[in-house]
């Protein structure tokens, strides 16, 4: 039972396999996002409009689909690590509370913003851990 115990009690590891899968995430979904074109940056950048802006969808559409996938290697990489968390929190923020305003906060379109948003919040406070390029 102790050589479970010791396999399992790698923290350093967990977090990188952490960061790979969900920057790996985040990347995938940035670069076919990107390759979508104009329709999607517009619906992307549709979601600032909670926030009163009524201009300018597509470039920031175009903004965030460039910021999913940058950040993405960021984290894998853990570069400017804590900045690059905090930068995803508040590109998801407008989409959760455009989420929680329509009430589809808890329906099923909504797990991959709501996932992303909490594990970046969350690696706020834990750090990428000792394999980083900031470290």
């Amino acid at each position: 039972m102790s050589s479970l115990k010791d396999f399992f009690d790698k923290h350093d590891f967990g977090l990188l396999l952490l960061r790979l899968l969900l920057g790996a995430l985040l990347s995938y979904h940035g670069a076919t996002f990107l390759l979508q074109g104009s329709s999607m940056f517009r619906g992307m950048g549709q979601a600032a409009s909670v926030l009163g802006l009524s201009a300018g969808y597509l470039y920031l559409g175009f903004f965030v689909c460039i910021l999913y996938t940058v950040a993405g290697v960021f984290l894998i990489l853990g570069f400017v690590f804590r900045w690059t968390c905090f930068v995803l929190l508040l590109t998801f923020a407008p989409l959760l509370y455009q989420y929680w305003n329509t009430g589809k906060l808890l329906e099923p379109i909504t797990p991959h913003a709501l996932t992303v948003a909490v594990v970046a919040f969350s690696f706020l406070f834990i750090g990428p851990g000792k394999f980083s390029v900031d470290k």
